[in-house]
């Protein structure tokens, strides 16, 4: 028996544009991933405008048939990226509140059933005027109470930076994460499902070593982990392939690590995530390690069960 379909999350940013209008793109995406985040399609700013809402569903619906799951990115906005009028109504703590219940519960009724996990809430050690605005973290745990209500198989991630990049040296932060991590379980009854590391790794690469002793300390609290947004701000394209391929490896190896996402494919667009390049060959990141025959595949084994089965972790989906 060989795996044929992956259960780990192998995925990517896209956005509906380029899915909807280049058949291009949704094949590249289709073919690689069977996990796609939006960038900003689902963003609170760029949901105030419906004229943009069925673009948007279109796409999720597109990745769906094709056997791709979105991830949902992000519920909780902080406050200098919400809409202007938002942001006008600063002394107004209740009418924040009440805007942000409103825009939690129009998303979510519009993708119920399409989106396999969200990150409800982002990037909130340096960024916490919501908090300020309304006097303490409940409007934060409101949204995955929401969530939890109003599309109860969506999983719940909290994402943030800084955790596992700069050379995996920021124990203040990292110390922050976890406590963070424990008190919106606390205050929430448990609905805190994974948490979100978002990898943009620069020149101060962070060894696989030290990889691995953060997941395993984060690993510890019992949640899903997802490698949310993995760039790799290097130009010398053998450092790219060997670091993303050694970073890629320890991630995969931990039980914890469910998700990889890169924050892009297409390098025009993402030349921090450069899997394929405008000329549409394999690109100089992490293409020839992503894609090699094998190297992620599990063989099981065993003897089948009285209904024919076999049961192994690595696997989603065997063939005989």
């Amino acid at each position: 028996m060989e795996l044929d379909r992956h259960a780990f999350g192998w995925g990517t940013a896209v956005n509906s544009e380029d899915l909807l209008k280049s058949p291009d793109h949704l094949k590249a995406v289709s073919d690689f991933f069977n996990v796609a985040v939006f960038e900003n399609d689902l963003k609170i700013k760029r949901w105030q405008n419906k004229d943009t809402h069925k673009a948007t569903i279109d796409a999720i619906d597109l990745l769906a048939l094709y056997g791709v799951q979105t991830k949902g990115h992000v519920l909780m906005a902080d406050f200098q990226y919400l809409p202007e009028r938002v942001r006008n109504m600063e002394q107004s703590p209740q009418k924040v509140v009440n805007l942000m219940n409103q825009h939690l519960q129009s998303i979510v009724d519009a993708t119920k059933g399409k989106i396999s996990r969200w990150d409800v809430i982002n990037i909130l050690r340096h960024q916490r005027d919501l908090q300020r605005i309304t006097g303490s973290n409940e409007i934060l745990y409101n949204g995955f109470r929401i969530l939890r209500d109003m599309d109860p198989a969506a999983e719940r991630f909290i994402n943030e930076y800084g955790i596992i990049s700069k050379g995996g040296h920021d124990v203040l932060k990292q110390d922050w994460y976890y406590q963070f991590i424990q008190e919106v379980d606390a205050a929430t009854g448990g609905l805190v499902d994974g948490i979100g590391m978002q990898c943009h790794i620069g020149s101060d690469l962070t060894a696989p070593t030290q990889v691995l002793a953060i997941l395993d300390r984060f690993g510890s609290l019992g949640k899903k982990i997802a490698i949310s947004e993995f760039t790799l701000d290097i130009d010398d394209p053998e450092v790219r392939y060997n670091y993303t391929r050694d970073f890629m490896i320890a991630a995969f190896s931990h039980p914890s690590v469910h998700d990889f996402l890169f924050w892009g494919y297409y390098e025009p667009n993402h030349p921090k995530a450069a899997i394929l390049p405008k000329t549409g060959r394999q690109g100089n990141m992490s293409w020839p390690i992503f894609f090699s025959a094998g190297l992620w595949k599990t063989r099981i084994e065993a003897a089948t069960d009285a209904g024919g089965r076999i049961q192994g972790r690595g696997s989603m989906v065997l063939s005989v």
